[in-house]
């Protein structure tokens, strides 16, 4: 930036979020290219691209198991099915709609809505829903799993579909987004930081502070439970709906409105209870293979692959002395 421009930003006042990330819009892609990016990285959705002559691009950036993506896609419909997205294992996904420019129309059997610039949304990836992007649409996605930030998750499933209106929360976790989009290097720090950002984006979310965020009741049971035998590695959706006195059916019908799957819950408990004991061993006393059998995994090697796979890092990076958690 040179002084002029400086002082010209100076007296224009803070960036706008709509106006934040024209300084790294993508180069505009050829019609057949946006179409082939789109069905790849959005297998869940069907897209018509009305005939405008405009320019569109897609941008895509994978770090750890998130999915960063800025869209400039003008006057384009696209169609999600909740069917198509549970084939491609995204059922439990959901995604930040930060739009940057532009409007995005979003549509589903309970409400119709427009994300106006500045504005943020939480979209369930596997649901069934209708996205109209009209002229000038640009947009930046951020795609996660609820599950990986269990104090978060009762308020993501109530927030979604949602609007999230402007605030320094939002525009600073679309300016952190943008800014892994285009300059991270894919390293321990990178994981790290697109974890950091997803929580900055729930922190824009409306808590209730005065009573403490609490699962539903059953869900807690259910977290006790697993706890008390986080060591079984035989404990699983059978054995914990025994002893919450529900049948198998109710209890992935119990889940499944949050989103979950009950396999999929009791494993995220045995990785939160093996990270809280990796952060408390500061003299690493204990093994990581003593920690993984301790948890229910059968190895080391199964273990640190289910551990990078939801925080971005390795077990053995986590309680590396150089590492900030």
């Amino acid at each position: 930036m040179t002084a002029e421009d400086e002082q010209t930003a100076q007296r224009e006042g803070p960036m706008s979020l709509a106006a934040a990330p024209q300084n790294h819009q993508s180069n505009p892609d050829d019609a057949s290219i946006v179409f082939s990016k789109s069905e790849r990285m959005f297998p869940n959705m069907s897209f018509d691209f009305q005939d405008t002559g405009e320019d569109r691009s897609l941008t895509e950036r994978m770090i750890a198991d998130h999915q960063i993506t800025h869209l400039l896609m003008p006057h384009v419909i696209a169609d999600a099915d909740a069917k198509r997205a549970t084939a491609h294992d995204l059922q439990n996904r959901f995604k930040f709609v930060w739009q940057l420019s532009g409007t995005h129309h979003f549509e589903d059997r309970h409400q119709s809505l427009t994300l106006s610039p500045g504005e943020m949304m939480i979209v369930s990836v596997g649901r069934t829903y209708r996205l109209e992007m009209g002229e000038n649409c640009e947009a930046l996605l951020l795609f996660f799993d609820p599950a990986s930030f269990p104090a978060w998750q009762e308020i993501v499933h109530r927030d979604m579909s949602k609007v999230i209106d402007a605030s320094g929360a939002v525009a600073a976790s679309a300016a952190a987004a943008s800014a892994l989009l285009h300059h991270a290097r894919g390293g321990r720090a990178d994981a790290l930081a697109v974890r950091s950002v997803v929580e900055l984006a729930l922190s824009s979310l409306e808590r209730d502070d005065e009573a403490p965020l609490r699962l539903p009741l059953s869900l807690q049971r259910a977290r006790l439970l697993i706890g008390r035998n986080i060591g079984d590695a035989t404990y699983g959706p059978d054995a914990l709906a025994k002893d919450l006195g529900v049948c198998r059916r109710s209890l992935y019908s119990l889940f499944g409105r949050l989103g979950l799957s009950p396999a999929a819950f009791i494993k995220r408990q045995r990785l939160e209870h093996a990270r809280n004991e990796i952060l408390s061993d500061r003299n690493h006393q204990i093994s990581l293979s003593t920690i993984a059998l301790g948890n229910g995994f059968p190895d080391s090697s199964s273990f640190s692959h289910a551990f990078k796979a939801v925080y971005g890092v390795s077990p053995s990076a986590l309680r590396s002395p150089r590492k900030l958690i």
